[in-house]
């Protein structure tokens, strides 16, 4: 949310930018603290701004939106390598990362539903031998 402040010596008018500290940020996205630090650990999500000795984190409108973003694609299966390509890459063909992660996915649901198969099997055959 931003607001216009007039500065008390100039009739120039700036922004001033609204900033959330760590929790609100996750009561907003619906997040822990612990994966907001873990995208800033790897780089993917840093704050806007650090105060204090205790290096304090806050993050303006922008970056809870990106946070957002990262939490839709990480909903839908996406690997942190593809979302940030989508998010950093302006060059990034998104369409051939999205069909490449739904590929990908289809392949292990593929996977999962033979494994499933196999231990039905191992418990039908253990069900007979004990029955």
């Amino acid at each position: 949310m931003a607001e216009i402040v007039r500065g008390p010596s100039t009739s120039k008018v700036q922004k001033k930018e609204n900033l959330y500290s760590v929790g609100e940020v996750c009561r907003l996205t619906g997040t822990t603290r612990k994966t907001l630090f873990y995208y800033d650990r790897i780089g993917l999500l840093p704050p806007s701004r650090r105060e204090g000795a205790q290096n304090f984190k806050e993050y303006d409108s922008g970056k809870v939106q990106r946070l957002r973003m990262i939490i839709e694609y990480r909903e839908a299966g996406l690997r942190i390598t593809e979302i940030r390509e989508m998010l950093d890459d302006k060059e990034a063909e998104k369409i051939r990362i999205l069909k490449g992660a739904l590929q990908r996915l289809k392949n292990e649901r593929s996977d999962t539903e033979e494994k499933v198969r196999r231990i039905q099997l191992l418990i039908k055959e253990e069900t007979e031998r004990k029955g």
